[in-house]
């Protein structure tokens, strides 16, 4: 029998049959988490009109609309953590929301990833004070690395996914969906950042993710 294909159930059986006892460490899996602030029924509305307007003008299957529950602004991607770790976070978050100051916001126009010529991720943009919602989240990004959570380096600019373009797509298509997608826009629903909540994203193949609300920390004011 080869160990490496071993289950726990196997690893008992074996230690009965042979008389001994086993010691088996169960490590449990880590959890994938992000801090994000969540949407007014307002600003999710006027999203997912825009998503509407999106699959009017698109073929089927060219995009890929993010659900409803993925209309969040992430302002830091944690990644995998054990679950033991958890506390220190909520700790973490705790803190720099006790130093914080609510942010208002509001929707704006249009965007795409990498750029309208080649888009591949689809998203609405943030207009408002984004210079404090920047510090929100360098805070929130200095806190969270103290405690060991690894720092992706990557530069906060504040957005919120709709869509996935589809990979394999000619050029000529790419083009005109980042045109048509930079032209669109919306009435600019007020999005308020005065709350950071930590969710725990569950990821299954062939399944839209879901996500969790493990907690919740209020800003200052």
């Amino acid at each position: 029998m080869k160990w490496s294909a071993v289950s726990r159930i196997d690893l008992i059986a074996i230690g009965f049959e042979s008389g001994s006892r086993l010691s088996v460490e169960v490590i449990p899996a880590p959890w994938r988490l992000f801090i994000a602030a969540e949407l007014s029924t307002k600003a999710t509305a006027e999203l997912l009109d825009r998503q509407r307007a999106l699959r009017r003008w698109t073929r089927s299957g060219d995009v890929r609309c993010s659900n409803r529950q993925s209309l969040h602004l992430t302002l830091r991607f944690i990644g995998d953590l054990q679950p033991d770790r958890i506390d220190d976070l909520k700790s973490a978050m705790a803190a720099v929301a006790e130093q914080s100051r609510s942010v208002g916001m509001r929707l704006g126009p249009n965007g795409c990833f990498p750029g309208p010529r080649t888009p591949r991720v689809l998203w609405a943009g943030l207009e408002g004070d984004t210079q404090r919602l920047g510090a929100l989240a360098s805070q929130l990004r200095g806190a969270t690395t103290r405690i060991g959570v690894p720092d992706m380096a990557r530069r906060f600019f504040p957005h919120i996914t709709l869509a996935r373009v589809r990979i394999g797509m000619q050029r000529w298509v790419l083009q005109d969906i980042g045109g048509a997608w930079t032209v669109e826009t919306g009435p600019g629903a007020d999005v308020h950042v005065g709350e950071l909540t930590l969710f725990r994203s569950h990821l299954k193949r062939g399944l839209p993710p879901r996500y969790e609300k493990l907690f919740t920390a209020k800003l200052a004011d």
